[in-house]
This record gives C-alpha cells, sequence and structure tokens, in this order.
C-alpha cells in the first residue's frame, strides 16, 4: 500500500513534500538504506502502455530521478521514451496533454497519467475522538472522498443533493449493517454554515446524535460503504486492513460490495479495488482466482495467486478462510528464512507436507525441524488438522482421512507425515537441539 501512496504523490510532482513529512525521508524507502539497496525501481503496465522509473538517494535524504520512460507496445515493435534523468520531480505531469506520434490526439504520457492519478489509498482506521471525520470540516470540501474520510459529512452532503440514488444506497446498506441506524443529518452547522460535522439519527427518534456517539466499527464501516458507492468512482481504489473493528455479518455486507463495485469486461478491468486483509471471514467473500497470498522471506515479499483447479476439492469441505488458517493457502506467520512456495514449486526440491494436531506442533515444525532440512533441498510445510479452532488432541479417524485424502488428490501430492505431539518431558530435563542428519533428509527427498 506504501508504494501506491508514494507513486500516487511521484506523479503528482509532490514526491520529495512526501519524502519530507509522511516516509521519513529517502533512505527509510530503501530496504536496509541505500548500502543494501542503492536505488528504488519500478515498472509499471497500464495495457499497451507502460511506465518506468529508478530513483536514487542524494546526500540530503532526497530521491532524483535516474531514469524516468513512458513505454509503449504495439503490434510489432515496443517503443520506449526517455524523459530525462536528474530531475527531483517526475516529468510525465508535464506532458500527459501533449499530442502523440503519427497525428494521434493524445500521447502514451496522457494514457499512463490519466490510470495512475484516479489511484486512491483509503485507510479509514484514525476514528478517535480528535479524527477529522468526527469534527467540524469545511461543507465546501465535498468533491471528492479525502483518503482519511476526514470530510465524509460534506461529501455525503453533497451525494444527498446531486445524487439521491446512491445516497439512497448508502444509508439502506449502512442501516444492514447497524440496525439502530435511520438516516444520516446532514445540514450546515447553525453557528458556522460554512461547516458541517456528521450527525445521525436512531431509529424511531428524531433527536440527532453525533459521530462520537457511534462506535468505530460502524464508523468505519459507514466511511467504507460511502467510498465503494459513491457515484464516481476512482477506476482503482484500495484499502488497508477494512477488517478492524468491524463485525463478522458487516463483513459480509463489505464483500459483497467490493465484488459489486468492480467492474471487468474479459481481460478489462474498469474498476479495480485492492484489499489488504488479514481477516478469515472477510477472504470467505472472494473465490481463489481474486486472492494473492503475500510471503516474506529473507526481507523480500513474494506475490502468488491462488490456482482455482488446485483447491476444487478442498473447497468442497473448507471455505477459504479455513483454508487460510490451515496453512494450506500459505501467508501464515513462519520463520524469516522459509522459502516461499513460488521459490519451491520445481522438480528440483522437495516439499513435505506435515499434518499436525495443533499450533504448538505448527511453530515446532517452522522454527526447529523445517530450518534443519532446508540446506538439503527439503522444505517442510505444517499443515493444520481439520476446522482451525479445535484444541488438538485425540484426532480421530475421519477427520485425519480427510485431509491426507484432500492432499494427496492435489495434483502435484505431497508426502504427507502425521506428527504427535511429545510427551510432555519432567521439568528437570535438559533439552538439546541435535542436527538432522544428511541421511535422514536423503530419505526424505526419494
Amino acid at each position: 500500500m506504501s508504494l501506491f501512496r508514494l507513486i500516487r504523490e511521484l506523479i503528482e510532482q509532490r514526491l520529495q513534500v512526501a519524502l519530507r513529512t509522511t516516509e521519513g525521508g529517502a533512505d527509510a524507502c530503501l530496504y536496509m538504506g541505500p548500502r543494501v539497496t542503492p536505488e528504488l525501481r519500478a515498472a509499471l503496465s497500464f495495457g499497451r502502455n507502460g511506465y518506468e522509473f529508478t530513483l536514487r538517494p542524494t546526500t540530503d535524504n532526497q530521491f532524483t530521478f535516474a531514469e524516468e520512460t513512458t513505454v509503449f507496445r504495439g503490434n510489432i515493435t515496443t517503443t520506449r521514451d526517455r524523459l530525462g534523468a536528474g530531475h527531483l520531480e517526475a516529468k510525465l505531469k508535464d506532458l500527459k496533454d501533449n499530442p502523440g506520434t503519427w497525428g494521434a490526439q493524445r500521447g502514451v504520457p496522457h494514457y499512463v497519467y490519466e490510470a495512475m492519478s484516479s489511484w486512491v489509498v483509503y485507510h479509514f482506521h484514525d476514528t478517535s475522538l480528535t479524527a477529522g471525520v468526527r469534527r467540524q470540516r469545511p461543507i465546501n470540501d465535498n468533491q471528492v472522498l479525502r483518503p482519511d474520510a476526514e470530510n465524509l459529512a460534506a461529501f455525503l452532503y453533497r451525494i444527498k443533493e446531486v445524487y439521491p440514488k446512491h445516497y439512497a444506497q448508502i444509508r439502506d446498506v449502512v442501516r444492514l449493517a447497524a440496525p439502530f441506524f435511520d438516516d444520516f443529518k446532514l445540514r450546515p452547522v447553525p453557528a458556522s454554515p460554512d461547516l458541517i460535522q456528521l450527525e445521525w439519527l436512531r431509529q424511531g427518534s428524531d433527536y440527532p446524535f453525533l459521530a462520537h456517539q457511534l462506535s468505530d466499527g460502524t464508523l468505519r464501516f459507514i466511511c467504507l460503504a460511502t467510498a465503494l458507492l459513491q457515484p464516481a468512482q476512482p477506476a482503482t481504489m484500495l484499502f488497508d486492513e477494512p477488517e478492524l473493528g468491524l463485525h463478522p455479518y458487516a463483513l459480509t455486507s463489505l464483500g459483497n460490495l467490493v465484488k459489486q463495485a468492480t467492474v471487468q469486461y474479459g481481460t478489462y478491468i474498469s474498476k479495480q479495488i485492492i484489499i489488504s486483509t488479514q481477516s478469515p471471514v472477510l477472504l470467505n467473500e472472494f473465490a481463489p482466482a481474486d486472492i494473492i497470498v503475500v510471503e516474506r522471506h529473507q526481507g523480500e515479499s513474494t506475490f502468488q495467486r491462488l490456482d482455482q483447479q488446485d483447491l476444487t476439492l478442498w473447497l468442497q469441505e473448507y471455505s477459504m478462510g479455513e483454508l487460510w488458517q490451515k496453512n494450506v493457502l500459505g501467508g501464515r506467520p513462519h520463520s524469516e528464512g522459509t522459502p516461499p512456495a513460488s521459490r519451491t514449486n520445481n522438480n528440483a526440491v522437495v516439499r513435505v507436507k506435515i499434518v499436525v494436531e495443533g499450533q504448538t506442533e505448527e511453530r515446532f515444525i517452522g522454527e526447529t525441524l523445517a530450518p534443519a532440512c532446508w540446506p538439503h533441498e527439503v522444505y517442510l510445510t505444517p499443515i493444520l488438522l481439520g476446522v482451525p479452532g479445535h484444541k488438538g488432541g485425540r484426532p480421530n479417524y475421519e477427520r485425519v482421512k480427510k485431509d491426507v485424502l484432500l492432499h494427496t488428490s492435489s495434483r502435484t501430492p505431497p508426502a504427507i507425515v502425521r506428527l504427535r505431539a511429545p510427551h510432555p518431558l519432567h521439568p528437570t530435563a535438559r533439552v538439546r537441539r541435535a542436527p538432522v542428519q544428511q541421511s535422514t533428509c536423503a530419505r526424505a527427498r526419494n
């Protein structure tokens, strides 16, 4: 999410301001500082158009452009136009109104800028008593919803006046998540008509309540519903952990809103929504093709899209959220050195999935046994047995059988081992970690 925010500031020629005010300087944007990561590079594609840049840190903790390029991928050749080097702010915006080649009305910079300038990263976490969304704000700040929804009241006021159908949709969705809620009471502050604050009414009452009388979760859901049902949606919206503080029922409604807001025609995506989440309940609302699993390996984030075919049989027994909690999908906490699935899905290594009873055994595999096997190219993945949430112990035959059969029916069946919890040791017993012999790992490979 931070990369999207940085690029959004970059194309609006606010890169240096962002570095000073929100990013902590150029060095903080580079992994382990400039000694380890000397530059930041990005390449983005929008159909046939593309945009690439390389940023290098300066001695005063700013970024300078080492390269800025637009790309057009034609039917025969690919054209790359360098916009320059050594400048502190992007030149893309200055060129967006220039005509294109061969008589085209617009050039590549226009289409690249239009694609990226519509990105909005919404972050509704701050609902404290001093947050802008709970305070009086200028009533004329109502054209777009701010990323932190500080102008929510003014924005809803304009929607109610200009787009009454959209306003009714927002109100009705909020009623579903909060049955006590009746309607918003949107009006200028009597003593200061240039200001407005969020007011609302309960069912069966005409007494106006203020925003600070809403729970954090309800207020966040109102912000989410407004963003997803607004009349002129941005082409790409990003939400950072929207599940924070929401009731599970509200998460189901949120999933439906997200699916309704995305518009896709074949391979062309008109409206796109990107969500970072750690909520099994929200995950249940989406298909495998919608989900990308992010894992961390030696300071590097890897991204892998799920395969619908691999999970067809699993989804007959478990939900998407349960599969994530069982570690079938990946993306669970593990040792920093654990190789991600995308690096080990080949014939040169052996992947072993170990069915374990509970989180104690899962941690033992991840922190003790797996690291000893990595040098021998044997990679262990603990899989929790049965439905997540059970306490483990005394697993019945049917539960073990179901998971083992599901594993062995995949297109690349792994080896299956069931690890029993060790017997409790006497409090005075001394334990030391014994090295795993190479012959042990060799037998696992065979």
